[in-house]
């Protein structure tokens, strides 16, 4: 008997131990899986200032066209009919309209976790039957820490693909912008060569 309930106790005792592992995995995942949830929120905010400043650069095209319009009119006899140079026509910002739910900040099961599971009973057991009983509880923690670690690292996996997706409109949007100004600053440049000449 005393060899029988040694044999219990170190089972039952590296059951806790795989539990308590198990529960540890979770809360990393978990940790994981906020971090991720804000950078999430931050790539989405990133991407409305690019969205942003490009639409800024639109309306400098404005102000442009007025200010190339009055040039154009000045001069008159005294000076060579003059039109701005342009190489391409603005692209605008990226305009896509659907957007990975996980990229909305609002989702809850990004914010909230499923909680660990409970701590598992570290009281030795007293007979056969309560062996059995310990084991059972511990399998049953087991299972419902593996099946929400199972939850989170699916979870985990989507929002790494939104923040893939969401990197390559930003990379798309970042390469329209750097278009459209390098555009203005050509047209900005030959604009001020104009006010030079009229001077």
């Amino acid at each position: 008997d005393e060899d029988l309930q040694e044999l219990q106790q170190q089972a039952l005792g590296t059951s806790q131990e795989t539990t308590s592992a198990i529960q540890s995995c979770l809360r990393v995942a978990e940790g994981m899986r906020h971090e991720a949830t804000q950078t999430i929120v931050q790539l989405h905010e990133q991407g409305q200032q690019i969205r942003r400043t490009h639409e800024s650069a639109l309306v400098l095209e404005q102000e442009l066209n007025k200010g190339e319009k009055l040039l154009a009119s000045l001069g008159g006899i005294f000076s060579r009919p003059w039109r701005p140079k342009r190489g391409q026509e603005l692209s605008g910002p990226l305009d896509f309209h659907h957007v990975h739910a996980a990229a909305h900040p609002d989702r809850k099961e990004f914010f909230e976790g499923n909680g660990a599971a409970p701590k598992s009973s570290s009281s030795p057991p007293q007979h056969a039957s309560t062996f059995q009983s310990h084991v059972q509880d511990e399998r049953a923690k087991q299972d419902e820490a593996l099946s929400s670690l199972s939850s989170v690292l699916d979870q985990l996996k989507e929002m790494s693909a939104t923040m893939g997706d969401e990197l390559g409109r930003q990379n798309e949007s970042l390469s329209r912008l750097h278009g459209d100004v390098s555009e203005l600053e050509f047209r900005v440049k030959n604009a001020n060569q104009r006010e030079h000449q009229l001077l």
